[in-house]
């Protein structure tokens, strides 16, 4: 499995990394038990909508112990990696079967509390569409179908908040925009320049209470 890490520094600051890998054998794929029920059925619906918008999701991964967790998952430099005990990965390709990023889910046993979703664009972002359909996708699995009724940000649609982004790429390295307090998840885009092109990470963070 290919997977784009995000370097994402304190509360999601900073340039992205590319790394490819595979992961150590002992991490197999998810399985369902009283344990892990969020995390597969969290998948399990992206998959299935991700499919009817012709995007292709891979089976997640399950990362178990302790040391793949450090290597793998650990995407926040302010977050305290002890309080990890449970994270996913899976990988996504478009509707020709092409490399598009992964959608990565991290918590505790019992809660999903952060998605990282990363993608991966050319200099002229001809694969847009496809990023649009994997964040519309995502956020409507994983936070609400009501983009349309709230219009967060004062954006129509993700589309529009992904449009808007890209606009801004000759404006820095990297672009950031945040929508808060959309049904108690916390939204936050990057648009990072990158040898390949551009690196977009959208992550969902639930918010604490």
């Amino acid at each position: 499995m290919k997977i784009l890490i995000s370097g994402i520094i304190a509360v999601v600051i900073g340039l992205i990394v590319i790394l490819a890998y595979s992961f150590p054998a002992e991490d197999e794929a998810i399985k369902l038990n009283p344990l892990t029920i969020q995390y597969s059925s969290l998948n399990f619906e992206l998959q299935k909508l991700l499919s009817e918008n012709q995007l292709q999701m891979s089976n997640p991964i399950k990362i178990s112990t302790p040391e793949s967790i450090l290597k793998y998952c650990n995407f926040f430099a302010d977050s305290k990696i002890d309080a990890i005990e449970h994270c996913t990965s899976t990988e996504i390709k478009d509707s020709n079967g092409n490399f598009l990023g992964n959608i990565h889910m991290i918590g505790t046993n019992q809660q999903v509390d952060s998605i990282i979703i990363i993608a991966q664009s050319d200099s002229s972002m001809n694969n847009l569409d496809s990023i649009d359909s994997l964040f519309d996708s995502s956020i409507k699995v994983l936070v609400c179908d009501c983009w349309e009724e709230k219009s967060p940000g004062d954006f129509t649609s993700v589309s529009d908040w992904i449009s808007a982004t890209a606009n801004m790429k000759n404006e820095s390295k990297v672009i950031k925009s945040n929508i808060d307090s959309l049904e108690s998840k916390d939204l936050y885009l990057e648009l990072s320049e990158n040898e390949d092109g551009y690196l977009w990470t959208l992550v969902i963070s639930l918010i604490a209470t």
